[in-house]
């Protein structure tokens, strides 16, 4: 954030729950889970006041995931902080992976997060909600602009899982931004955190790809101009689209 600040960043993007840490394949799962568990905050809890006060330090809107508990209910949650530092709004990841959380009881989210700011528009999806084009395409339905990405996840050489063809899809199906913060990987995996266009732009002419981290631990910065490129939007027929 010290650096992104130095960068004159108006956002900035942290990844998926970056207070807890997110080991993809722990050898003991249950014991990860008791231990990340136990480092679960409310919404008002000291993560969350951490970054209020560095968005009204350094006047910038700041959005991370942490992982959050509600009574006796956990939440894998990205929070926007406004640079006035205003808690805008949370959102709660929608999908979890069986095969990885079921053991671990994090409650889904069951809503699309839409934020209106001085900036611009945002949507969020975390991590796995990416291999689901409902949850970008409710986001923009409802005016998103950008659609900021947290994720905490390593590389694969699958092409189905392949966070770089999807989030382009993404972009591409809903005409918008999208940014993508990962956390640096265990490791030394450079992450795919990078800044995504929905179309070919001034700011990117040869590539959708606006910028992406080039270091293992790295932070990345563009420009954008906040717009809708709405594409074939305007030719959806949501009558025909029935199971």
């Amino acid at each position: 954030i010290n650096r992104a600040a130095e960068a004159r960043a108006e956002l900035v993007l942290l990844p998926e729950e970056f207070n807890t840490g997110y080991p993809s394949d722990p050898p003991d799962r249950d014991e990860m889970y008791r231990r990340k568990f136990a480092l679960a905050e409310p919404l008002d809890g000291p993560t969350v006041t951490w970054m209020v006060d560095l968005a009204s330090r350094y006047r910038m809107h700041i959005c991370g995931g942490i992982l959050e508990r509600q009574g006796d209910r956990y939440y894998n949650t990205a929070v926007m902080v406004d640079d006035a530092g205003n808690r805008v709004g949370c959102c709660r990841k929608m999908h979890t992976m069986g095969s990885i959380e079921s053991t671990g009881s994090e409650d889904p989210g069951d809503d699309t997060a839409v934020w209106d700011t001085k900036l611009a528009r945002f949507g969020c999806m975390i991590c796995y909600d990416h291999r689901f084009p409902e949850v970008a395409r409710m986001a923009a339905l409802r005016g998103a602009e950008i659609i900021l990405h947290p994720t905490n996840c390593s590389g694969t050489p699958d092409p189905l899982y392949d966070k770089n063809i999807t989030i382009r899809a993404r972009a591409i199906e809903n005409g918008c931004f999208i940014i993508v913060a990962n956390a640096a990987q265990a490791d030394g995996e450079i992450g795919n955190t990078q800044i995504v266009a929905g179309t070919y732009t001034n700011e990117a002419r040869n590539d959708m790809v606006l910028a992406q981290a080039q270091a293992w631990e790295d932070v990345v910065v563009a420009t954008l101009e906040a717009q809708r490129y709405r594409g074939p939007q305007s030719d959806r027929r949501p009558e025909c689209y029935r199971p």
